[in-house]
């Protein structure tokens, strides 16, 4: 997980169509609070405004294709969930659902990321915990600020302090509560995500081991170069990356250029 920065404008559907859709919501929540916090009525969420190809195609490029939480590619598969960081529908606590839940923030630009099915559906889903003693917002009037979630916001702070890498495991830093909770919750070490990440980092061990220890040959520059991109936004499971590559890259080589050397690219 590395930090997702977001444009600060937001997409045109959220500004036009999400916030009057937002603004029918609340004052209907104004009007019927009782009935929505019973269950007795339901909002009835648009995705074709949160997940609107502008909408999309902003969280897209802002993840560089990737999944805000576990960093594995998933624009050459599949479209990507746009996921609700808050839960638009109800907050599961306790073993039940607790309704509403951020419905005003169901087409807010802020609390949207894009995220893979796994991450999302299997993972995440409902689930919004926050730190013991924390107060939840339950309508728009509430004041968020005093909510102090347990999972790590990547579009508003750096999980880097919270969540580290011991060679393809994900760790809290410093036992950090918020890096732990984080980590479990939304299965930053399921096995399959293990997995890749090891293949991912025994490439860059062969790599690394190439540039550090065999003689200079016109294929270091090559090997240096895709080093370097690895710990880019770009690249997939970049926060690993940088975990392991540390400051064993030389500092002559440009992270931003491709690969431009004689040698086949090896990847």
């Amino acid at each position: 997980m590395i930090r997702v920065h977001k444009p600060p404008t937001p997409p045109q559907t959220l500004t036009t169509r999400g916030a009057a859709r937002a603004k029918d919501d609340c004052d209907s929540y104004l009007a019927h609070r009782w009935e929505y916090r019973r269950g007795d009525k339901r909002f009835d969420f648009d995705k074709r405004i949160y997940g609107a190809p502008d909408v999309r195609n902003a969280l897209l490029l802002a993840r560089h294709g990737k999944c805000a939480f576990c960093e594995a590619k998933i624009a050459h598969i599949a479209a990507g969930d746009v996921e609700h960081f808050r839960p638009k529908g109800g907050v599961w606590r306790r073993g039940a659902l607790t309704l509403p839940g951020y419905y005003w923030l169901a087409y807010d630009w802020d609390n949207l990321l894009l995220a893979c099915q796994l991450c999302n559906q299997r993972h995440k889903r409902n689930r919004f915990p926050l730190a013991a003693g924390s107060r939840r917002a339950r309508s728009h009037r509430a004041d968020l600020t005093r909510e102090v979630p347990r999972y790590i916001h990547p579009g508003q702070e750096d999980p880097a302090g919270r969540v580290g890498f011991r060679e393809h495991l994900a760790f809290a830093v410093s036992d950090d509560p918020r890096g732990r909770a984080t980590i479990r919750g939304l299965g930053l070490n399921r096995a399959a995500l293990l997995e890749a990440r090891e293949r991912a980092l025994n490439v860059l061990r062969t790599l690394r081991d190439l540039v550090a220890n065999q003689p200079r040959t016109p294929y270091h520059q090559a090997a240096e170069r895709i080093l370097h991109n690895a710990t880019r936004d770009d690249a997939e499971y970049a926060a690993m990356a940088r975990a392991f590559l540390g400051s064993s890259l030389p500092s002559d080589t440009p992270a931003a250029s491709p690969p431009t050397a004689t040698p086949p690219a090896s990847r």
